[in-house]
């Protein structure tokens, strides 16, 4: 296969695609957020959503929440920290603990987002009106169908 013919195979690089998409949504989604006079890091938004919706958490928590690995929530954890949007105080249940609290500026970071967040679902929708199907729908069929039948066990994929 020569270098074009890789390329016309655009199904062989699906996570490629999938990261420029995931690139161009952080890029614009940080545009609003700088409209918007929102601070919080686009990638570090759902963690920081997450602290706020449940007001004390765990890192931990979050990250079987939000189902990624513990120590990316702790790096996003870090971002939020030095910007002082979150803190930290003692589990009174278990002492060796640390459950994670909005500061005060933190909940006017929320509060904000909280308005921003229905404006964020009301464009998705009318994007994929546009393009005709409910984009995260297809992508969590497509997770959930990879989860159960992984790449690696595909007959096409090991056997020539």
């Amino acid at each position: 296969m020569n270098k074009k013919e890789l390329f016309d195979t655009p199904g062989a690089f699906l996570g490629r695609h999938l990261e420029n998409l995931s690139q161009l949504i952080e890029s614009q989604s940080k545009e609003v957020f700088q409209q918007a006079g929102i601070e919080v890091p686009v990638k570090s938004c759902k963690a920081f959503m997450t602290i706020g919706d449940r007001g004390r958490i765990s890192s931990a928590d979050i990250a079987r929440e939000i189902q990624v690995s513990h120590q990316l929530v702790k790096q996003k954890l870090t971002t939020l920290e030095k910007r002082s949007l979150i803190g930290s105080e003692e589990d009174p249940l278990d002492k060796r603990k640390r459950l994670l609290i909005l500061t005060p500026e933190g909940k006017k970071q929320y509060a904000e987002l909280q308005r921003l967040l229905p404006r964020f679902e009301r464009t998705y929708n009318s994007l994929y009106e546009k393009v005709g199907f409910k984009l995260i729908e297809q992508l969590e069929r497509v997770h959930q169908e990879l989860l159960e039948n992984p790449l690696y066990e595909s007959q096409e994929l090991t056997h020539e």
